[in-house]
């Protein structure tokens, strides 16, 4: 018996994720991959060489109706006509045992679940079916969660069972329905809100229009893992076969089973999801192991307020990739945006809290923990990277958010251990004057509104300009075999052109001349730039911390060097090691940062 499983993966990182689980939950129960066909709509071509490498039959590009609520409607043209049976699945569900025994001898009947909730009302229901008078009446039922009414094959459309020797009579009915839906003026009125169940209610009056014999799937088909399911209606954990956990994940975009009530059944999910978890890890080794040669990691390393969203965006024109992640969208502060993966940031931010820390914490230092924080974060970091870099055929990646400072080390091991060899850092610095006037307009315009505590940090600019040392100092005493290239923020700023074909040069990437232009002419705008320093200003406002002087002198000299060894960074280092040791012990630090501040901060950083 042939049994394939078909899906629709879209352009959101968060539908790849879903459908990376989908297809390894499928592997661990015995599906062949070549049985698994991923139909993709056209933003999410990026994933095809991702899919391919897995072994699934990745098949053309999907669109269909309305092109977002309605593409699965189309999957079924591209589903191969010897099989026995087609499984339409959505991407949030788990395949915990095989189903191909449970359809044995069945292949006249079509397979479906009652939804969990009467969505759309049954009010509604009837009358958009009214609407087509040739339609067969359709009888009611029970919803299986709230039991309420509901029309007889109003099936969740997480998952169809439609036998292969009618999958062309139903596709050609389902998208006639569905088309005739969405074309309706009087149908999209009636079901306003509920117009994203267009498919679900046009594969209903499709069983009926056909009038195919049909088979009611039990709650174990598709169990909810994402709202409570009431103890009379939970199933034997031996009956279990597929789960659908929506968007209930953990920060490794593992389905979680926190609202399943009874242990035994949570205990078998749990072990399902640890199943998946090897899953991952080995299908992570035999990814990393084919891409070691292809792929590489950089990091954009540079202080808060150092102009390195702008240096993000001009890497782009270079050749880099920044991933396929959310990014956070622009602010009044940063109005062309921050080009920082979402995740990224979080991830950094989760690695500081372990150390009841943050970005500001001028103490911060990961100690004797190091070891132990480094090994409870490989696995997200990994998944990380994987799922929203890895996944695209792009050989040069760049990452940035000013936390890899502090978080680097962590960053760098994890690289290495999953075979993509030692980061390469393009490090921007900028007078740490205008970083430290910047942040201090941010506190005031913070603290002028609602007082953001994000911005407590930086009123007094010795703060900031202390912070930006300490960073400093422990980012380069991080450094092992890193190649790297330090780039002026001036340089950026006055010639952007000349700033990142250096990069260009060092990296081996190609200059985009168009793109190189569109940065320069439209997107860098000088006006943005609202705190311009020079040396002179340093001198004045170092005076009572003249080590801040010298490493930006430092610096300096790195950015003018061609190429900088190890030997470059350890020389600094030593330069620093006496008045950062003496840094953290002087009355003047105490001064500046009082018990009731440093308690403020922590508390912050312990609620955050």
């Amino acid at each position: 018996m042939k049994i394939v499983y078909s899906f629709v993966v879209d352009r959101s990182p968060k539908f790849f994720r879903q459908a990376l689980n989908l297809v390894l939950s499928l592997k661990a129960v015995g599906v062949q991959s070549e049985d698994m066909f991923v139909n993709l709509t056209p933003p999410a071509e990026i994933y095809r060489a991702e899919f391919v490498r897995l072994g699934c039959t990745v098949v053309g590009s999907v669109l269909f109706g309305d092109k977002k609520y309605c593409n699965k409607v189309a999957q079924l043209r591209n589903a191969p006509s010897d099989a026995d049976f087609v499984v339409c699945c959505d991407t949030d569900i788990l395949f915990l045992r095989n189903i191909a025994s449970d359809l044995v001898g069945q292949d006249d009947l079509v397979f479906g679940k009652i939804v969990d909730y009467n969505n759309p009302p049954i009010d509604k229901l009837r009358a958009v079916a009214a609407l087509a008078p040739d339609l067969p009446e359709i009888p009611e039922t029970l919803s299986d969660i709230n039991c309420e009414p509901t029309l007889v094959g109003n099936f969740n459309g997480g998952l169809y069972i439609l036998p292969g020797k009618h999958l062309r009579a139903i596709s050609e009915c389902w998208e006639a329905e569905a088309l005739r839906l969405l074309d309706c003026e009087q149908s999209r009125a009636i079901l306003a809100e509920f117009g994203w169940h267009t498919d679900q209610i046009s594969f209903c009056f499709t069983l009926a229009r056909l009038g195919l014999d049909y088979k009611v799937l039990p709650l174990s088909f598709n169990y909810p893992l994402h709202f409570p399911v009431p103890d009379h209606q939970v199933p034997d954990p031996s009956q279990l076969r597929i789960v659908h956990y929506h968007d209930s994940v953990d920060r490794n975009f593992l389905p979680k089973s926190d609202k399943v009530c009874r242990p035994n059944l949570r205990a078998h999910i749990q072990e399902a999801v640890e199943t998946l978890k090897v899953m991952i890890y080995l299908d992570s080794d035999k990814r990393d192991r084919a891409r070691t040669s292809e792929s590489r990691f950089t990091f954009l390393v540079g202080f808060h307020r150092s102009g390195t969203s702008l240096l993000a965006a001009g890497c782009e024109s270079v050749g880099y990739s920044i991933g396929n992640g959310e990014l956070w969208a622009g602010t009044h502060e940063n109005p062309k945006g921050y080009y920082e993966n979402k995740r990224f940031v979080r991830l950094n931010e989760e690695i500081l809290r372990k150390r009841n820390s943050d970005w500001d914490d001028i103490f911060f230092s990961f100690g004797d923990d190091a070891d132990a924080i480094a090994s409870q974060f490989k696995l997200p970091i990994s998944t990380f990277l994987g799922h929203e870099y890895l996944c695209q055929p792009h050989p040069n990646y760049i990452l940035k958010d000013p936390r890899i400072m502090q978080t680097y080390g962590i960053w760098r091991n994890t690289v290495r251990a999953m075979g993509h060899g030692t980061p390469e850092i393009v490090f921007t610095f900028r007078n740490p004057v205008e970083c430290a006037e910047s942040q201090q307009s941010r506190y005031r315009k913070s603290f002028a509104g609602d007082g953001d505590p994000f911005h407590f940090f930086g009123q007094d600019l010795r703060e900031t300009l202390l912070l930006w040392y300490v960073y400093t100092v422990r980012f380069l005493a991080t450094l092992e075999d890193e190649r790297m290239i330090v780039v002026r923020y001036n340089d950026l700023i006055s010639n952007p052109e000349a700033c990142l074909t250096r990069i260009s040069d060092w990296s081996g990437l190609a200059v985009r001349p168009d793109e190189l232009a569109t940065f320069s002419e439209s997107f860098l705008d000088k006006g943005l730039r609202h705190h311009k320093r020079d040396l002179t200003d340093l001198k004045k406002a170092t005076l009572e911390m003249p080590y801040v002087l010298t490493l930006y002198q430092q610096l300096e000299d790195l950015a003018g060097k061609p190429q900088i060894y190890k030997a470059d960074i350890r020389k600094i280092v030593d330069t620093h090691t006496e008045p950062f040791a003496d840094l953290l012990q002087h009355d003047f630090l105490g001064r500046l940062f009082s018990v009731p501040k440093q308690r403020w901060i922590h508390a912050r950083h312990v609620a955050g």
